[in-house]
């Protein structure tokens, strides 16, 4: 599942007791033969990357190139939005080229797949959290469109919006 290659180096720093407890659940739990346990391995994955994110700290993303924490911390600020790549190299004072290499090179992927990995993390939060509207979520995390927004999600959480939230209520 395309989640597990987020770059895993944004939580580093990252020391909470029960870290290691959440991560020998996922690996227990993609290790069993049941489809439902590999869905709450990517459950709790989604849930302990989410909780991470508060918790990313200069020392951890030192490591990386100042234009690259630059664009991450403009994305992170502004996913709701449709900034345009222009926009993002202009927070980063690089070029085009530059800004595709770096996310690329560093993240393995590119700036328009962070933002929406953000959006969908914000999203898979809120069809836990809340009784709203996929379209609604969708929206308020900026997605312009149902079917794209979809398309994402089951891409990077391996299901629907509805089964995720279906799976999460039965826990």
């Amino acid at each position: 599942v395309e989640i597990f290659t987020f770059p895993l180096q944004k939580i580093a720093a990252l020391s909470v007791p029960e870290t290691g407890e959440r991560m020998l659940d996922i690996i227990r739990n993609l290790s069993a033969e049941g489809y439902a346990d590999r869905l709450r391995a990517i459950s709790v994955f989604c849930g302990f990357y989410a909780d991470a994110i508060p918790h990313i700290t200069d020392t951890a993303m030192h490591r990386l190139s100042p234009a690259l924490v630059a664009s991450m911390r403009y994305i992170d600020e502004n996913y709701r939005t449709e900034c345009s790549i222009d926009t993002l190299c202009k927070a980063a004072c690089v070029s085009k080229s530059h800004m595709y290499y770096l996310f690329r090179e560093e993240l393995n992927t590119t700036p328009i797949h962070y933002r929406n990995r953000i959006r969908i993390e914000k999203c898979a939060e809120k069809l836990r959290t809340t009784d709203q509207e996929e379209i609604d979520i969708a929206e308020s995390q900026g997605f312009r469109s149902l079917p794209y927004f979809r398309e994402c999600f089951q891409r990077q959480i391996g299901i629907t919006p509805f089964q995720y939230r279906s799976m999460e209520k039965k826990k």
